[in-house]
């Protein structure tokens, strides 16, 4: 028996395109069929986590409804097994918005029986005024749950059936005992009037009526202003299988996943796997011909995430001149190339976690960098604070790994370079995620922000088995691939959820900034409000040094998932004050 989704949004596919956000659009639907049935490796046992099991006493109208409805953050993981209790049955949605913002709402049906013809229904959200927040504006999805590796160090051969990406799809099975979430994306448009729009969601069943649910999103009388933080990805235009380089993504395809990252809050994005870019020598000067990855240039910079970080570390995919002074000779020759075709000056990525190795090399290479290209911003990636100054005098962004405490921080702010860190808490805990792009990054005042990384798979031929080959898993990323586009999965959503809290606070110190130049009581009181609110949150945040665990985890592990939501309500609060003290808010 089927549990089926009818969406009353328009798909991606849609002959209404323009109508339907880019974010929407780019998106792929579902992995092939053929996927889902996979076989379990020899030899691999499940892992279950801890979740509730124990049903509450039914209804007699639950029961002969044969399903209920329910609600939890969408932080909070719901596995098929997981069973809801009496408090969140049957509760509303409701969600508050920015203009131009992307937000999260879910539900989850919980299958008291073998569900028939279950069918999802939303409409247009109307505010009071009679405004109209429309149907393409929302992307209905259910979450898929897949096997996934349980990642030990020294490996495992364990799997969990883990709650991890966001389809598009017409016909599910529920079986009785068994959790089925759905997951709707709002995009407020950047014109919307504030008010909250309401409508409502409705489950049909054949044997069971209809249930309703309402839907209701505060669209705040904001417009959130950008901080100047750079927020990316690390990205592969192919898999790191092997034997490699094969061919790579289509020009369409890395169109779309631009754009997916662009909706997602990204402005950069750190090259590390592409196609190799034929080198040559004319008149003594290195010149590179980038053809390979021109289509993909292209695409960022039209996208707003520049030319990129490009590493230029392994000779596989950038040919190297070996004459001498090789080396900045043909980073020399990657950046002319750059800009013979118009194209701003890329950063330059060289070595990796070397502090821990053997850094010799790298700080030898960055001065032979700085020496040839005496302009170009340098990039490294460090794994211990304790190392930060190991690159002088030639680095100029320190990127820090999950390590990266206050000390590390301030020792890079004194030195005069960018503070960055390249790496998070991984593609699973999402609320580790949102805290990371967000709070942390706002309270450490973080100069970027990167994650390993957007999609890498290690045996190509078994794109969608996380299982495949020996100790560590298949697959690495926040998508998955599919022929019709990328599929988010829901750590990649909070991801966004994060970049949209720092914003927040950014907006907030926007107009504190400005409210110091205004000599009013009223102004300076409210300015004066909002500057402790985020002293507040910023100094909550603890970045001692690594004792049990990582630095940025320590505050993260102790907050609850309702406290982020309420600390961005504060906050917008205290923007919409300052607005309209200063009398800059927009009608």
């Amino acid at each position: 028996m089927k549990l089926i989704l009818t969406v009353m949004a328009l798909s991606v596919a849609s002959c209404a395109a323009p109508n339907i956000p880019d974010g929407f659009q780019v998106l792929g639907d579902r992995v092939p069929e053929e996927a889902g049935a996979l076989p379990i490796p020899e030899g691999f046992t499940e892992h279950r986590p801890e979740i509730n099991e124990v049903a509450p006493a039914w209804t007699e109208d639950e029961i002969d409804r044969g399903y209920v409805t329910f609600t939890a953050n969408w932080m909070e993981k719901i596995y098929p097994r997981t069973v809801p209790g009496r408090t969140q049955i049957g509760a509303d949605l409701a969600a508050f918005c920015s203009r131009g913002e992307y937000e999260p709402v879910t539900f989850s049906v919980h299958a008291l029986r073998d569900l028939q013809a279950i069918q999802v229904t939303v409409g247009d959200l109307r505010s009071d005024a009679g405004r109209v927040i429309r149907r393409s504006d929302l992307d209905v999805r259910s979450v898929r749950c897949w096997r996934r590796r349980v990642w030990k160090n020294p490996p495992v051969s364990q799997y969990e059936i883990r709650p991890w990406f966001l389809e598009k799809r017409d016909a599910l099975d529920v079986p009785a005992g068994r959790s089925q979430r759905f997951w709707i994306t709002v995009r407020v448009p950047e014109n919307a009037k504030a008010g909250t729009y309401r409508g409502q969601i409705s489950v049909h069943e054949a044997a069971g009526g209809v249930t309703k649910l309402s839907l209701a999103i505060e669209v705040l009388p904001i417009t959130l202003k950008a901080p100047p933080t750079r927020h990316g990805m690390y990205y592969h235009m192919f898999d790191e299988s092997t034997p490699r380089p094969h061919a790579p993504y289509s020009a369409d395809y890395l169109a779309k996943e631009v754009v997916n990252m662009r909706e997602h809050g990204m402005n950069t994005v750190a090259v590390m796997l592409y196609p190799a870019t034929p080198g040559r020598v004319e008149d003594g000067q290195v010149k590179y011909d980038l053809d390979p990855v021109a289509p993909f240039v292209r695409s960022c910079l039209a996208s707003g995430l520049g030319p990129g970080i490009w590493n230029l570390t392994v000779d596989e995919f950038l040919p190297a001149y070996k004459g001498p002074k090789s080396l900045g000779a043909n980073i020399r020759g990657f950046v002319d190339s750059f800009r013979a075709r118009g194209w701003p000056a890329p950063v330059v990525s060289f070595g990796d976690e070397s502090d821990a190795t053997d850094h010799f090399q790298t700080v030898r290479s960055l001065g032979l960098i700085k020496g040839a290209v005496p302009e170009a911003t340098t990039i490294t990636t460090i794994v211990f604070p304790k190392n930060s100054e190991m690159f002088e005098p030639h680095l100029d962004i320190r990127a820090f790994s999950s390590y990266l405490d206050q000390g590390g921080a301030d020792r890079t702010r004194r030195a005069g370079r960018q503070l960055w860190m390249y790496s998070g808490p991984s593609e699973g805990p999402r609320k580790a995620n949102r805290f990371y792009r967000g709070l942390w990054a706002a309270a450490l005042g973080l100069d970027g922000v990167l994650d390993w990384v957007y999609f890498t798979v290690k045996a190509h031929d078994r794109l969608y088995d996380d299982l495949a080959g020996p100790g560590r898993p298949n697959h690495r990323g926040w998508v998955l691939p599919s022929k019709g586009g990328p599929i988010p999965t829901l750590s990649w959503e909070a991801t966004r959820e994060g970049i949209d809290d720092g914003k927040y606070f950014h907006t907030l110190e926007r107009l504190i900034e400005e409210a110091r130049g205004v000599d009013e009581a009223s102004v300076t009181a409210a300015a004066r409000r909002g500057k402790g609110l985020l002293e507040r949150l910023y100094s909550s945040v603890d970045a001692a040094p690594f004792g049990d665990r990582y630095p940025m985890h320590r505050t993260c592990d102790e907050m609850s998932y309702e406290s982020f939501d309420a600390f961005r309500y504060e906050v917008a609060q205290h923007i919409i004050d300052l607005q309209k003290k200063l009398g800059t808010r927009t009608r």
